[in-house]
């Protein structure tokens, strides 16, 4: 029996404690959740850019790793990357991480292979996202998520759709434009986010930031076009996004208008049936548990 522990401070967002439960929750029978001072393994979420800097100089953190046997879930974007190479703190914690699961390539970006990196996605609650045709699709909409500051681009989504004459569904805090139907995302339930996923044309992954962009799986399963930036860390979607360049604001306002504007009347805009199969066996989290315990336990 491999006892674990998650590391999931109250500090870290609705995504990470997510993660974290489905983890536990598809976890197999010889695998058993417990605390620190009691596990074999301690669980990490490793998050960027600024969240980096941080990590290093983090005394608890490294207090904890030299304790234990340790693994990381990686969640850092590639401008990361420099400050990581020039780092002591975490040339020694790639070295000596049980293992390290990112969804973010090291090697596209000078980085040596290592056995203990596993690179993967991370995952949806199929059970619950699904495609429903019930439910009325609103013509010319995106959904997106998120607090205000310019690595959301927020503000490109809601001019393109002021452009074009769209409606803009938004989940998170203080975003209170005209012309947006708004929802305050902490008192949303998964059933109310899986209504409105369901009746938007579109979902916004757009983020200048780090970030795997779990609502463009979620709002995927349930119809939703994704609109993402192309970066590496997104090619993940390749199979069922739509890809715009990152730019500054204007290029992006106007690529995301064109995108509404080319599909204004595309019946066939919604993801497919083999599309959301396909995303049901790649990205639900009873197939990445699976793989993420197995890679675990083959390293242990």
């Amino acid at each position: 029996m491999l006892k674990v522990h998650f590391h999931t401070h109250h500090d870290h967002g609705i995504a990470m404690h997510k993660i974290a439960q489905y983890l536990m929750e598809y976890k197999p029978d010889e695998v058993e959740v417990t605390s620190f001072a009691d596990c074999d393994i301690n669980i990490e979420h490793i998050i960027g850019d600024h969240g980096i800097s941080k990590c290093a100089h983090d005394k608890q953190l490294i207090s904890r790793m030299k304790q234990k046997k340790f693994v990381l879930l990686w969640y850092c974007f590639e401008r990361s990357l420099d400050y990581i190479k020039n780092s002591k703190f975490f040339n020694w914690a790639f070295s000596d991480a049980t293992m390290i699961y990112s969804y973010l390539v090291f090697e596209n970006y000078g980085f040596k292979e290592q056995d203990n990196v596993v690179y993967g996605p991370l995952g949806y609650d199929h059970t619950f996202f699904k495609f429903d045709n019930k439910i009325e699709r609103l013509s010319n909409s995106i959904m997106s998520t998120g607090y205000i500051a310019s690595t959301e681009c927020l503000e490109e989504i809601y001019n393109a759709c002021k452009q074009a004459r769209a409606t803009m569904f938004h989940v998170g805090h203080n975003f209170n434009w005209n012309r947006i139907i708004y929802r305050q995302g902490e008192k949303l339930t998964e059933e109310q986010m899986r209504l409105i996923y369901a009746s938007a044309t579109f979902v916004s992954g757009l983020r200048r930031g780090e970030g795997f962009e779990i609502p463009v799986l979620e709002g995927a399963a349930c119809g939703a076009r994704p609109i993402v930036f192309n970066k590496s860390h997104y090619q993940w979607y390749k199979d069922f996004a739509i890809f715009i360049e990152e730019s500054n604001f204007y290029e992006v306002r106007d690529s995301i208008y064109n995108v509404l504007l080319e599909n204004i009347n595309n019946p066939n805009i919604t993801t497919s049936e083999e599309e959301r199969k396909k995303i049901r066996e790649t990205f639900g989290w009873d197939v990445i548990a699976k793989r993420f315990w197995e890679e675990v336990l083959r390293r242990v």
